[in-house]
């Protein structure tokens, strides 16, 4: 084999494996975009689910309450309830109340957590729960303009998150009635 042949083997390897890498890297991006778009989907899924268990659980929505020393008041990103307290087999106590807040996080945006203080004879646990992550946004929409009167509670959730070159983005939405007003 002469040179010449030898730099021709040379430049249409190079050239091959550069169309191999450039099909892996491409396949790559493809499939990184993909896994981002079932992780926000399958989380945002969960959310809206462990959300909308907390909503038909609640007797009512509360105006303001502190919760573990924080103040939290409902508005179009916040909703504070008022939980039946139930004790160690499931029995709800009558009369007795935990309270929860579902909120963004202040110093992380991206995070939608919960507060919950519960009566000292609950079972329920307490403190800050992580809800999701990847949150873009939160809005909570009443079918009452007098909250105490709402009965009915829109959650409208979009998590978004960065996949190679684009941004994955899903918007979940579902309608709430409180099951023990």
């Amino acid at each position: 084999m002469s040179l010449a042949d030898a730099l021709i083997a040379i430049v249409v390897g190079t050239l091959i494996l550069g169309g191999l890498l450039a099909i892996f890297f491409a396949y790559s991006n493809v499939f990184d975009i993909q896994t981002t778009y079932i992780e926000i989907n399958s989380n945002a899924a969960i959310a809206i689910n462990k959300i909308t268990k907390i909503i038909r659980g609640a007797n009512n929505i509360e105006i303001d309450e502190t919760i573990n020393s924080t103040t939290y008041t409902t508005d179009e990103d916040t909703l504070v309830l008022a939980l039946p307290s139930y004790d160690g087999t499931n029995n709800i106590i009558d009369d007795t109340y935990d309270y929860i807040a579902i909120f963004k996080n202040p110093s992380d945006q991206t995070q939608l957590q919960s507060d919950i203080q519960v009566d000292a004879s609950s079972a329920r646990p307490t403190g800050l729960q992580l809800i999701a992550e990847n949150l873009d946004s939160i809005q909570f929409n009443y079918s009452n303009t007098t909250l105490t009167s709402t009965t009915k509670v829109e959650v409208i959730l979009t998590e978004s998150k960065a996949a190679g070159d684009t941004i994955q983005s899903i918007t979940i939405q579902n309608s709430v009635t409180l099951r023990n007003r």
